[in-house]
């Protein structure tokens, strides 16, 4: 997940804290045997948020992004959110997400 979705500088503990314990899923793709994408869900309240969707590039344009989202939204029982780049909103728009508005990013 971490290759895919690279978060230089964090640690395990940064990107799913011992407190999420319960609360935060992942989600595994394998083609061939080996990874292939990956993501998260993390229950807040009474939502669902879904993040890090990451496909490897050699694995891209073969489904794998949108299996994962659905096999993450079969598992939800509450309302789901995320935040969507430019390169994934065609996918989340595909599937019946609707933008709620935009985000803007700093460090």
């Amino acid at each position: 997940m971490v290759d895919g979705f690279p978060l230089p500088g964090r640690a395990p503990e940064q990107i799913a804290p011992p407190s999420a314990l319960g609360t935060i899923s992942f989600f595994l793709a394998r083609s061939d045997n080996a990874a292939a994408g990956a993501c998260a869900t993390l229950v807040r309240a009474d939502t669902i948020g879904l993040y890090l969707l990451a496909v490897l590039p050699e694995h891209r344009s073969k489904g794998i992004g949108r299996a994962l989202v659905r096999a993450a939204v079969v598992s939800a029982d509450l309302p789901m959110v995320l935040t969507a780049t430019a390169a994934g909103l065609p996918l989340y728009s595909s599937m019946g997400f609707r933008p709620l508005g935009p985000t803007h990013w700093w460090r």
